[in-house]
């Protein structure tokens, strides 16, 4: 791609019409972006998440400004398009730094450079993405108050995809472009962000809670239903090994709160079986509390509280 992903660049579709790639993404259920570039250089983005378009955005001088999606969907005469399919992950991660302020932009020469940027990301306690580019190496990292989130960074190498942090540093080749990006917090992309964040950090106390009681054998059995159960919708969430994987990009915060109810529903019911109602409300008020405020505050507003599923 010419903006996002450039290293993606050489997998992505150059198309002059623009219905075909937008029903091979509803086609697929795919995610991904389309980029528009025209005659006279100006750049639009059209996110899609699962086949449906999330947004679209104007950039010029390196400001994202959100457009309404029929504009972007109205072909430019002269104008030229790109398509690329990225994973759940990726995709995801381009909406939010479109809903960002972009910062600065600087380039590190060196190793010794990198290093002391993550130490001054650490020491400020720093909360935002950085977009990292060079010849080899696109992607994005996430950071809450200092630290890299790897669930929510993503990079594109000559091998594929990963969110490895290791493989990074081993591809990471100097000199390297960074994109400071401040997070917008009332942006409906971080908005899902938080949500699914606290979703997966509240899961990641209750299942070893579960299990503490029930033991490992019934979580497991707990863990294949709930998947079993939430399989026909095709979301990229799974529960195993005492934690909730989540890589799917929903289109917006009620379809990721409607998942999640499903989960914790399912978790509820199951709980209610082997240990009774007042141990499992026991259970999941007590891991609730143990989250960060606007952790809480996230699932609260999409009604995601322990009274809802262990009636």
């Amino acid at each position: 791609m010419r903006r996002f992903f450039p290293t993606f660049h050489s997998d992505a579709i150059r198309f002059t019409t623009l219905s075909k790639t937008e029903m091979d993404f509803r086609a697929k259920q795919a995610s991904g972006i389309i980029e528009r570039e025209s005659e006279n250089d100006k750049l639009a983005v059209l996110v899609i998440a699962g086949g449906s378009p999330v947004r679209a955005y104007a950039i010029e001088n390196d400001i994202a400004v959100s457009t309404q999606i029929f504009e972007f969907l109205n072909l430019k005469t002269g104008a030229t398009y790109q398509a690329a399919a990225l994973p759940d992950t990726a995709a995801r991660l381009v909406w939010l730094a479109l809903e960002s302020v972009r910062e600065r932009d600087f380039s590190i020469s060196e190793s010794a450079g990198w290093a002391q940027f993550l130490d001054g990301l650490r020491t400020n306690q720093w909360t935002g993405i950085i977009e990292i580019l060079n010849s080899t190496l696109s992607g994005f990292m996430v950071f809450k108050t200092g630290h890299s989130m790897p669930s929510d960074s993503v990079f594109h190498t000559s091998d594929g995809f990963t969110n490895r942090f290791e493989h990074l540093s081993a591809k990471l080749n100097f000199p390297a472009l960074i994109r400071q990006y401040e997070i917008s917090p009332r942006s409906n992309a971080y908005q899902c962000f938080l949500l699914r964040n606290s979703m997966v950090h509240w899961s990641s106390i209750l299942l070893p809670r579960c299990q503490e009681i029930i033991g490992t054998r019934m979580l497991t059995v707990i863990e294949r239903d709930i998947n079993q159960s939430i399989h026909p919708w095709k979301w990229q969430l799974r529960l195993g090994d005492q934690v909730l994987a989540d890589e799917h990009f929903f289109p917006g915060i009620q379809e990721a709160a409607a998942a999640y109810r499903a989960i914790l529903l399912g978790m509820g019911t199951q709980l209610n079986f082997f240990v009774g109602k007042t141990i499992a409300q026991r259970i999941f008020n007590e891991t609730f509390e143990l989250l960060a405020p606007d952790e809480k505050e996230a699932l609260i507003n999409q009604r995601l509280i322990p009274a809802a599923f262990t009636v």
